[in-house]
């Protein structure tokens, strides 16, 4: 919930949204790419999670849950602005 309350008070977000798609630049990355690849990773986690909870055996939840947490965390990864992604550059750290 923090993270959803810091995306809709980003001063990126809000340039995005008051002037839409202008080609694919940072501003679009972290208006649609960014909470729509997050999001996903967490409805594949909580879909995982109530999959392994049926499951009888522990192999079988094991393997259940190293799927669909393995899949979420590929996809987080994936959304985060890497310094060398070719989505969003930022640096790691941002002089102030």
């Amino acid at each position: 919930m923090i993270g959803i309350i810091l995306y809709t008070q980003s001063p990126t977000v809000s340039h995005f949204l008051n002037n839409g798609i202008t080609g694919w630049n940072e501003f679009t990355f972290f208006g649609m790419a960014h909470i729509l690849l997050m999001l996903t990773a967490i409805i594949i986690i909580t879909i995982g999670s109530a999959k392994t909870k049926r499951k009888k055996t522990d192999l079988e939840k094991f393997r259940t849950m190293f799927k669909f947490f393995t899949i979420g965390l590929l996809i987080i990864f994936i959304a985060i602005p890497w310094p060398f992604s070719p989505l969003a550059d930022r640096p790691y750290i941002r002089p102030f």
